[in-house]
């Protein structure tokens, strides 16, 4: 299954999913839940991408989660910068 079709399926299942996702081994399954936490846009997902970009092991992730706070209106993304 391609990325994007993972991602409407979390979407569709909605935030009990993500959060599991978010708690994964896999990095791909935590960023895959990010995307999906920004695609389902919902005002909880914020709260739940700046965990991710707070205290996630991955650095990438981190900054990845920290731009989409940003960009959903979250001010406190840039500071995370």
């Amino acid at each position: 299954m391609r990325v994007q079709g993972r991602v409407a399926a979390l979407a569709a299942e909605g935030r009990g999913l993500f959060q599991e996702a978010l708690l994964g081994q896999d990095i791909t399954v935590r960023f895959g839940a990010v995307e999906g936490l920004q695609i389902w846009g919902r005002p909880e997902a914020v709260t739940d991408i700046g965990q991710v970009a707070r205290m996630d092991l991955s650095a990438p992730l981190r900054v990845y989660a920290a731009a989409l706070m940003l960009r959903l209106g979250d001010p406190a993304g840039r500071d995370i910068l």
